[in-house]
């Protein structure tokens, strides 16, 4: 293979590479995402890991949601390992309160993996549409039967979930996830906030995949502007 030929291979080879960081280089503040008029802590749910966070506000409810999930679980599966993903829950009527329960009950119960694409699944694929807090905890104790005891599951009967329910944990998670909102003025799910700063969605970011590109490129601009002089990051 000649010379000229070898460098064309390998400039062909390097195009998705440079289109990829091109794209990424051309999204902008106010046309693709925002910066939130008051910053939030990102240590929401009392969490004390170091990194960045990326924030997920979703409910069951949106059928949005539901289709981002494939998308979205690829992408948090190859964030790196200073990164950390979180979802809340969006309470934007009665009915997506008890959806927002339902995820908290999930969460302190120990069996989210379990439940939570069952939920999606259950609203969209299903029909199935959750009357009250006692709907839910049939459900999910069927779920948990259905695939035996796990690591860190704390629930096991309707009962059990039904407590979690009233508790004073899935209260003050599900307030937080409300004032969150507020603070972030959201009136649409999904949306992503990156590092307590910023915040894109579907409509911003040109379609719910695009978002994940967004938000990428929004870590990459935390972690430069966290960057101090002696090269160590401090976020």
């Amino acid at each position: 293979m000649s010379r000229y030929v070898l460098t064309a291979v390998l400039l062909l080879g390097l195009l998705p590479a440079v289109a990829a960081q091109s794209r990424l280089e051309t999204f902008r503040q106010n046309e693709h995402y925002i910066v939130l008029p008051v910053p939030t802590a990102t240590g929401t749910t009392g969490q004390s890991h170091g990194g960045l966070l990326v924030q997920e506000l979703f409910s069951y409810a949106c059928i949005h949601c539901h289709r981002l999930e494939p998308a979205l679980a690829t992408w948090t599966g190859q964030l790196p390992d200073d990164v950390r993903f979180e979802r809340v829950p969006a309470v934007f009527s009665r009915s997506w309160m008890l959806l927002a329960e339902a995820y908290y009950v999930a969460e302190v119960c120990g069996v989210l993996g379990v439940t939570h694409d069952a939920m999606f699944a259950a609203i969209h694929e299903d029909g199935r549409q959750f009357k009250d807090a006692a709907d839910i905890a049939l459900f999910y104790a069927d779920r948990v039967r259905a695939v035996g005891q796990r690591r860190g599951q704390r629930c096991r009967s309707r009962e059990d979930f039904l407590a979690a329910f009233e508790s004073l944990e899935v209260a003050q998670a599900v307030a937080q996830a409300l004032a969150l909102s507020r603070v972030w003025q959201v009136g649409s799910v999904p949306t992503l906030v990156v590092a307590g700063q910023w915040r894109s969605d579907g409509r911003l970011a040109g379609s719910n995949e695009a978002m994940l590109d967004v938000a990428d490129y929004l870590l990459r601009r935390t972690r430069a502007e966290a960057q101090t002089s002696d090269g160590s990051a401090d976020y």
